[in-house]
């Protein structure tokens, strides 16, 4: 095995490789910024251009714009409190309050430094124990995708410690919205109200579009409307400290347990096919919380937070390549798409990979190691332009970001239908907001709401409808005691909050 890794790390050495590793990284930040413009239409843009280059270069800028990207969506989501990727939802949770304190480059170093961590805690990972972790994965089957589902779920009451209520009813919305469209068991349509855009589902990017960003501006645009009337300055109200505040070394020690466990968090879920970033986010997110010292600045601006959202995040990106390089089964849509780079390269996924082309997969997977390097280190030249994107006038900010919006809504499906709902997800957002119900319920709800619906009813066809099901498979009764006791101690925990 060594002299496999020392034959990669060889294979590596190449300036053409490099120079694709370098492009690959600023298309991912490119693209992951931009919401809308998720890392998949990046991998998906890139991968005509591989075809014509030997494998190792291919992979390498695939594997760039997969990193980075995953990265990229916590630079809006700290500095404009909209989600550049579906995972960084649960960054602006603490990220955007930062910024409101004037802390956008401590909260982005901090999410910079968060997410190169697990990266290489992930690669690492890969490198060394992939089969093993794969051969574990592969055990998951309906019971324990649904328990694993629940898990996520219970993270509603984590993320709603303000107002339990609230947040369960938000939960329930983001529910019934994910059953819009096709059964996906029996295949019949429903709550689609005759609409044909609407078989086929509300789809996730444009709802956290509408949700997060088009609510924020219409927040802005009250706020408009007050100073107009009042005759007051209407640019945006930033601490002077916002370009210069930077992360101590005492906040980044203070954070790095956080960072170290939600990668392993990040590391695992990601391990699972059809699990992916969102989950290992919120599920980082909801462990740090739990185990914080200070778990009352969580929701008000918590560096601990960001680190452990990008941490969980950015854990996926080695993880979700054991399955796929092991066993030939992707872990997530993109790494779907970079099975079949591999496979137009004449390459087999799967054991064959590692016993016939051992020198080319030890330099792939080496190569996503100084991706991350690359990655920090354009990332950091990067941070002094992204926090200037607060500094252009507010009323062509507003427009400015209504048009991203609009084009990444757009762009998911080619459908003007997305852009209407939307818009029609911001005005839902809006009325939340004013009325005090969290966003991040409705949202996690939507993500995990169709992979729960579908395993329980799997689960249940397997056991011929007997219940026990969920028991007697010793992982998912594990992920349903883990989920109960998150339970128990997030109650609590909001309690105690409630009554101080």
């Amino acid at each position: 095995m060594l002299t496999n890794i020392l034959s990669g790390f060889i294979g590596i050495l190449s300036l053409k490789v490099f120079a694709m590793m370098n492009l690959g990284v600023l298309a991912g930040l490119i693209f992951g910024s931009i919401p809308g413009l998720t890392v998949l239409m990046a991998i998906v843009l890139l991968l005509p251009i591989t075809f014509g280059m030997d494998p190792l270069a291919g992979m390498i800028l695939l594997l760039g714009a997969y990193c980075a990207g995953n990265y990229a969506g916590s630079i809006t989501a700290i500095l404009i409190n909209t989600p550049g990727t579906p995972a960084a939802a649960a960054t602006l949770i603490e990220g955007y309050p930062l910024t409101k304190k004037g802390k956008a480059v401590k909260a982005l170093n901090m999410a910079l430094i968060a997410s190169v961590i697990a990266g290489l805690i992930s690669t690492v990972v890969l490198l060394f124990v992939a089969p093993i972790i794969a051969t574990f994965a592969v055990k998951f089957g309906p019971a324990e995708f649904f328990a694993l589902a629940i898990f996520g779920l219970s993270i509603i009451i984590s993320v709603s410690s303000k107002n339990l209520l609230k947040g369960l009813v938000s939960g329930l919305i983001g529910i019934y919205i994910s059953m819009i469209g096709i059964d996906p068991i029996m295949g019949t349509a429903r709550l689609s109200f005759g609409s044909y855009n609407m078989m086929s589902g509300i789809n996730l990017v444009p709802a956290l579009v509408g949700v997060f960003s088009i609510s924020e501006l219409m927040n802005i645009c009250e706020d408009f409307w007050k100073k107009w009337k009042n005759h007051e300055d209407d640019s945006f109200e930033i601490s002077n400290a916002i370009e210069g505040e930077k992360l101590t070394r005492g906040e980044l020690l203070d954070c790095m347990k956080t960072i170290i466990k939600s990668s392993f968090i990040g590391t695992f879920i990601g391990a699972v096919p059809g699990t992916g970033a969102i989950l290992s986010s919120f599920a980082s997110y909801n462990e740090a919380k739990r185990s914080s010292k200070h778990p009352e600045e969580f929701g008000h601006g918590a560096l601990e937070g960001v680190a452990a959202t990008e941490a969980g995040n950015n854990g996926i990106t080695g993880a979700t390549l054991i399955p796929m390089m092991t066993l030939g089964i992707p872990g997530d849509v993109v790494t779907a798409v970079m099975m079949g780079a591999l496979i137009m390269h004449g390459l087999p996924v799967g054991p064959a990979l590692f016993s016939d082309h051992a020198p080319l997969t030890y330099a792939i997977i080496i190569g996503l190691f100084f991706v991350n390097i690359i990655m920090f280190l354009q990332a950091k030249v990067y941070i002094k332009l992204f926090v200037k994107i607060r500094n252009i006038n507010k009323k062509l900010f507003v427009a400015l970001l209504l048009i991203f919006c609009a084009v990444g809504a757009f762009a998911v499906n080619s459908s003007m239908f997305d852009v209407f709902a939307m818009l029609v997800f911001g005005i839902v957002g809006y009325f939340f907001l004013k009325f005090d119900f969290p966003l991040v319920p409705m949202v996690l709800a939507l993500v995990l709401g169709p992979l729960a619906e579908t395993s329980f009813r799997q689960a249940l066809i397997i056991s011929r409808g007997s219940l026990m099901i969920f028991i007697q498979k010793p992982i998912s009764l594990v992920f349903l005691l883990i989920s109960a006791i998150s339970l128990v101690i997030s109650v609590i925990q909001a309690r105690k909050l409630q009554n101080r």
